[in-house]
């Protein structure tokens, strides 16, 4: 390797490295660590609504609803500061006309590691089509999640999940799932109830 081409590769082998550790790529290990948590089974068949949902949802539920950490009610987890920090950062102005609970964000495979995934569109206004579509077929459960996002400097990552099956569509369950690393992988430490909580 001559002498200018040593220094190239430094810099280049740098800023891989740099890169392959983006906040992004980080924020969907956690949501990978979190689908492996919930989907045992790697030859388990999912379905992941594309819409992302509404960072918004996550922002308030986290403020408005009940944090519970692993077997009791949590009170220390939420500090108005850093709360008003990542409204700041990750809240969506509200456009009139708009869908409050989904973006126009999506969801691909490339964000996943979990092979078994159908993804569709949002069934908000066609449950029926889509009940249609899955009736007479075992039940296949169906996730829908937002964004993850970053609370406490980045030593957390927070995201909405919202769960039902293809055997009961409209009913479901939403709350929001609070994440720290340990060990190189994240762990659930927290789950989050709305206030409206279904």
């Amino acid at each position: 390797m001559t002498k200018l081409a040593y220094p190239i590769f430094i810099i280049l082998l740098i800023i891989l490295l740099i890169s392959s550790c983006s906040p992004t790529k980080d924020k969907h290990q956690a949501l990978n660590d979190y689908v492996n948590t919930v989907v045992k089974d790697t030859f388990q068949e999912i379905i992941i609504i594309k819409n992302k949902i509404n960072s918004n949802q996550t922002i308030d539920i986290f403020k408005f609803g009940t944090i519970y950490g692993e077997t009791k009610l949590d009170t220390i987890l939420y500090n108005e500061r850093d709360w008003r920090k990542m409204e700041k950062k990750y809240a969506v102005n509200y456009q009139a006309g708009k869908n409050l609970w989904f973006t126009t964000d999506f969801w691909t495979k490339e964000n996943f590691n979990h092979k078994r995934i159908i993804f569709e569109d949002s069934f908000v206004g066609k449950a029926d089509a889509f009940q249609e579509k899955y009736d007479y077929k075992p039940s296949i459960d169906i996730y829908s999640f937002s964004e993850p996002i970053h609370y406490k400097n980045k030593r957390v990552v927070v995201f909405t999940v919202h769960k039902t099956a293809t055997s009961f569509i409209g009913l479901g369950h939403t709350h929001i799932i609070i994440m720290k690393k340990k060990g190189g992988k994240w762990i659930v430490t927290h789950t989050g109830l709305p206030d409206w909580h279904n």
